[in-house]
């Protein structure tokens, strides 16, 4: 049965959700970016560069090209597009989102405009990633889904999400469609995952699962907050890291050992 912790993590984004697949912190990342938009557009810019950082990261040990975790998002990026894995619109997303976060980062700085803009790009890049490493080249999500209105939004922004708004509500049936089909890919997969995973073993990876959205909620959490965290905290967020660190090495060695034209 699932811990009380992982009974209360954050529903999955719907524009994010099919990542899931993939990576939970993917996952993680972009749905923590769209609640705070309505009051924190500069902490989702950070959580969306983090997000594309992460999907540079597990797109380069897909294809043999992550090596290790010492190279910049710039390196990685440039490894990716000079090899021919990334083309010029994918490039241009991982450079936004890397710079519009670095401005969140280290001056305070961002708008909703801006937050909204680079959550859509966020969604355009997640999807490219998805036909890419899916099992499903013309995967199609429907139409993306706006976040809260933050209420206080300027008179541009406010018609772009009632255009989005709209948008979604004309295509509501191709929504409900592509849900299907996610949902029935995600209980494929879970059905698979039952067969491999022991009573314990859920229950692990359930603990698992509700730690990774604590300890990211708990990284971006403020200086003061940061401060007063607890060891217990802090080793989790170290823990991940390792644990991270070794599924993208896993990846790399699994890509290293695949013939090139599979790659």
């Amino acid at each position: 049965m699932p811990t009380a912790a992982a009974a209360h993590a954050p529903s999955p984004s719907p524009n994010f959700g099919f990542l899931a697949y993939h990576d939970a912190r993917l996952v993680a990342l972009s749905t923590q970016a769209e609640e705070v938009f309505p009051h924190d557009p500069v902490g989702c810019l950070v959580r969306l560069r983090a997000f594309g950082e992460h999907l540079a990261k597990r797109a380069a040990a897909n294809l043999g090209m992550y090596v290790d975790g010492r190279a910049s998002q710039v390196d990685l990026v440039d490894r990716l597009s000079s090899r021919g894995a990334i083309g010029s619109l994918q490039e241009r997303l991982f450079t936004d989102l890397r710079k519009t976060g670095n401005v969140a980062a280290h001056e305070g700085r961002g708008t909703h405009a801006d937050a909204l803009h680079q959550l859509r790009m966020a969604r355009e890049l997640a999807v490219w990633f998805q036909r890419a490493f899916g099992s499903n080249r013309k995967f199609d999500p429907g139409p993306f889904v706006p976040p809260k209105d933050p209420g206080t939004a300027d008179q541009g922004l406010s018609e772009e999400l009632s255009r989005l708004q709209k948008d979604l509500d004309a295509r509501a049936e191709e929504v409900r469609a592509a849900e299907r089909q996610a949902e029935e890919a995600r209980e494929a997969h879970e059905r698979e995952a039952r067969e491999r995973l022991s009573a314990e073993e859920r229950e692990r990876k359930a603990r698992e699962d509700a730690a990774l959205w604590e300890a990211l909620a708990a990284e971006y959490a403020s200086a003061s907050e940061r401060a007063a965290q607890s060891e217990a905290q802090i080793a989790t967020l170290q823990a991940l890291a390792e644990k991270l660190a070794a599924e993208l090495t896993a990846l790399q060695a699994e890509a290293e050992k695949a013939p090139p034209a599979s790659i």
